[in-house]
């Protein structure tokens, strides 16, 4: 009987999980690509780290987090989810002055 009230929510965080991570896949290398184009990393120099490569796992690790976030909700696991919300809460804040800036 528990297992049958506890199946339906983890089926829920398996497709969260797939789905997210599906969708953080694409975007990574939708900005990947689009920063090569705009050859930004040819202009900053031959270093050891590309922009493109960097702000595409950048992009996808944010986005992994959130990800991982609604999942263990969905199990109801939040007292985890406590230390790291804080902080994405405050990033989240600054996000439309970024966005301006740029």
């Amino acid at each position: 009987m528990q297992l049958a009230a506890f199946f339906p929510s983890t089926i829920g965080a398996i497709l969260i999980l797939l789905i997210g991570w599906f969708i953080a896949g694409f975007l990574k290398r939708l900005i990947s690509k689009f920063i090569k184009r705009t050859k930004v990393d040819s202009k900053l120099g031959s270093g050891k780290i590309e922009l493109s490569s960097f702000s595409g796992k950048l992009v996808y690790f944010f986005i992994m987090i959130f990800v991982f976030m609604l999942a263990l909700e969905k199990l109801g696991i939040t007292s985890v989810l406590d230390p790291v919300k804080n902080p994405i809460n405050g990033f989240k804040g600054y996000i439309p002055n970024i966005v301006g800036t740029g």
